[in-house]
């Protein structure tokens, strides 16, 4: 349980940094997070109001505009319904999202069936490709026990 824990922590630790080092720059007046995923993360069978990104912009707005920066963020999430999945939309991140994107947000898990390693390091890396070399953040969508059924 404590390893767990320290892996948690050290996670959260990492995603404020991120945010703080944006807010901290006097350069940057715009921070953004590219979320990429299935119809989960498209938002599919649900209102755009209520779709994950949107949530999280609303709620991370107050945030940075205390800080007199602007939060977008990016929905390039996909149905699949032309053969994509996580196996083959990792190429595709310098594409679907914009190049400044601050922190990407990986949301496959529930359909990766528990072997999708190879793919979220092909995404780390392609990231680190781009210009501000975001971080990823792996978003698990499962249902209880870590399974799709449950």
């Amino acid at each position: 349980l404590s390893q767990n824990h320290h892996h948690k922590k050290e996670r959260t630790t990492k995603l404020v940094t991120a945010m703080a080092r944006a807010i901290l720059n006097p350069d940057q007046t715009k921070f953004t997070i590219g979320t990429i995923g299935s119809s989960v993360a498209a938002g599919h069978d649900n209102c755009h109001y209520d779709s994950y990104e949107s949530q999280l912009e609303r709620t991370l707005t107050p945030i940075f505009a205390a800080a007199k920066m602007d939060l977008q963020v990016q929905n390039a999430g996909e149905g699949g319904g032309c053969g994509d999945s996580h196996k083959n939309q990792v190429f595709c991140v310098t594409q679907n999202l914009s190049p400044d994107v601050d922190i990407i947000h990986y949301s496959w898990t529930y359909f990766e069936k528990g072997g999708a390693e190879e793919q979220r390091e092909q995404l780390v890396r392609w990231a680190q490709l781009m210009p501000r070399r975001p971080m990823v953040h792996h978003l698990v969508a499962r249902g209880k026990a870590n399974t799709c059924e449950a």
